[in-house]
């Protein structure tokens, strides 16, 4: 099958935001030296201080919702491994996250694949590459595509489909609208279907909880600065983003509140990060 054409997408929007979430992770333990680029620390300082103004009023804040994303994924991601549903993780527009890194001194027989367009790759593979191994690795891979060499299709071939599979699109999807969201769920659907389950984990953002959470329609706009365009919030509510996921083939889907983890996962303020959802969803 002829791969179909793609389009273009803007990686210099992304690529500022894997510096910076990189450099946050590292700053609170969670990273490696190699992943704290001089890009990323130039850049957290530069929003040091309308962050520290969110937080010092008890507002959402960037760097707070950066951490509970990150941690409560962490956290549904090793119930999943723990619990032998998942062997295999497929960590989509990875960037420069330490997540594969982590996983991999806890669960040293599990397989791990960072996927990310071709700059990215170039990229980290210069930073850590000297840390991978087979189990551990990093593959071009277009989430809108639907067939083709770089796409989640291609990927299933290089893995074992009699186990279960984590895929994590943790920062992505708030880049594309309602219908490249779908393409992409899509996507991921028919890729998880070739395995002997497993889980999809993603962050997500509901345009209700921008309207009621204080400081959450400041960061929306500062963080659309940030990456020089909009970022999209298509669903107002859980019932319309469980619906959503239903279409794309995820009939078992719960929508987490960060802030129910804030004792259990060190989520310093939960008013703070108090718009951040995460998906966590089945076949």
């Amino acid at each position: 099958m002829m791969a179909l054409a793609m389009p273009a997408v803007d990686t210099s929007r992304i690529s500022p935001t894997a510096h910076y979430t990189a450099y946050v992770w590292y700053r609170y333990g969670m990273s490696t030296p190699e992943l704290a680029t001089a890009k990323g620390r130039a850049l957290y300082r530069l929003l040091q201080v309308p962050n520290r103004a969110l937080s010092m009023t008890g507002q959402s804040d960037l760097e707070s919702t950066l951490l509970a994303r990150h941690r409560v994924i962490d956290h549904l991601l090793k119930q999943a491994i723990d619990e032998g549903r998942v062997a295999q993780v497929v960590e989509i527009a990875a960037g420069l996250s330490p997540r594969g890194l982590r996983m991999r001194r806890r669960h040293p027989k599990l397989r791990y694949v960072e996927a990310d367009l071709p700059d990215m790759i170039t990229t980290k593979r210069a930073l850590i590459g000297h840390k991978l191994d087979a189990d551990h690795v990093l593959e071009e891979v277009n989430a809108l595509a639907e067939a083709g060499p770089n796409s989640l299709a291609a990927l299933a071939e290089q893995l074992d489909t009699n186990k279960g599979v984590a895929v994590i699109t943790e920062g992505l999807l708030p880049y594309f609208d309602a219908a490249d969201g779908s393409r992409i769920w899509d996507n991921i659907h028919a890729f998880m279907k070739r395995f002997a389950g497993g889980v999809y984990l993603s962050d997500y953002y509901l345009r209700d909880d921008t309207n009621k959470v204080r400081g959450a329609r400041t960061m929306s706009t500062l963080i659309s600065w940030f990456v020089k365009g909009a970022t999209h919030m298509p669903y107002a509510d859980e019932p319309e983003l469980v619906q959503a996921l239903a279409a794309a083939g995820f009939a078992d889907a719960t929508v987490h509140r960060a802030g129910d983890f804030s004792s259990a996962l060190q989520i310093e303020n939960a008013r703070r990060s108090a718009y951040v959802r995460v998906i966590e969803a089945r076949l």
